[in-house]
């Protein structure tokens, strides 16, 4: 990674010139722990780059559009369709495991928002383009890392905003769906090679909490994911099932769902049988993995999630 740090140093030093936020570097600022550590910001940063996608939910969600992003996880396109609009004129700086680093050094960004899981490898080289904040991890955390990236961004009462919404969407649906608690729901998603059962520590799990479903009977190792064989399905012990499926480009996530759903072991499911099976797409229910995807999602479930009359 040498040469990267080499190439984003004389970026920098042929863009260099006043702060880009516009901010006077004498400031004190104020300081903002993460997960790689204490980083001094000053004003409200402007020219903010993300490295995640659902940290590019979040940071549109708080009424600010990023210079540049990650691209989304989804075929055919550079952000997912329910970004599209927002997300005109951004630019794309790689994907979450490939950020192009002299992509994000030439955008001169006053902040810089990451993920120790995505490039936490990376971080002493990101940082020396711009003050740079890491969460921890994705998966069910984009609340906790919302209020990070508010914090970085000095967008703390946008946050609150943001999540008091949040919270009366969720009421609402509690109260829409009174028979959840008596519901056992789960998640299954297809990968070219294997098949997931996601639990509660996922975002599609933590939608299933919030609404305040209960958890599939299926013996569980962990908190995240159990890897499933078409043998064991019949110990899932599900009323509603939903299930996505990666967009490989080869199509053979695509594939491996049709050979699953045309087993039968998966037609004789209970959720299969009593038609409350859905499929749904993986970019709102697990890769965008942030706040607007997750009203779409919450959306959905209101629909999906009743049962039948």
């Amino acid at each position: 990674m040498g040469w990267v740090r080499t190439v984003v140093l004389l970026v920098l030093n042929l863009q260099s010139g006043p702060p880009a936020n516009g901010t006077d570097a004498d400031e004190p600022g104020r300081l903002v722990r993460h997960a790689r550590g204490e980083t001094r910001i000053v004003g409200r940063p402007r020219r903010v780059v993300v490295l995640t996608n659902e940290g590019t939910e979040a940071v549109l969600a708080l009424g600010l559009k990023p210079v540049g992003a990650v691209q989304s996880w989804t075929l055919g396109g550079t952000w997912y369709p329910h970004l599209n609009e927002r997300m005109q004129g951004v630019a794309v700086v790689g994907d979450e495991y490939h950020p192009d680093v002299s992509a994000v050094a030439a955008l001169r960004p006053d902040l810089i928002l990451g993920n120790v899981l995505r490039q936490g490898g990376q971080y002493e080289t990101i940082a020396t383009i711009a003050p740079t904040v890491f969460s921890e991890t994705l998966r069910g955390e984009w609340r906790r890392n919302l209020r990070l990236y508010a914090e970085a961004l000095g967008r703390d009462a946008e946050a609150q905003s943001v999540l008091a919404d949040w919270d009366r969407r969720v009421g609402e649906a509690r109260r829409r769906l009174p028979d959840a608690p008596r519901t056992r729901a789960g998640a299954i998603r297809f990968l070219p090679d294997r098949t997931r059962l996601y639990h509660q520590n996922t975002f599609s799990g933590t939608l299933f909490e919030a609404v305040g479903f209960a958890p599939p009977q299926y013996p569980r190792a962990n908190d995240f994911f159990e890897d499933l064989g078409q043998e064991s399905l019949a110990l899932l012990g599900v009323d509603l099932l939903i299930y996505f499926t990666y967009a490989d480009p080869e199509g053979r996530a695509r594939l491996r769902e049709r050979a699953w759903t045309d087993h039968a072991s998966w037609r004789s499911l209970p959720a299969v049988r009593s038609r409350r099976a859905f499929r749904v797409d993986d970019g709102i229910w697990n890769t965008a993995g942030g706040i607007l995807a997750a009203r779409l999602a919450l959306e959905e479930l209101l629909r999906l999630g009743r049962p039948p009359r």
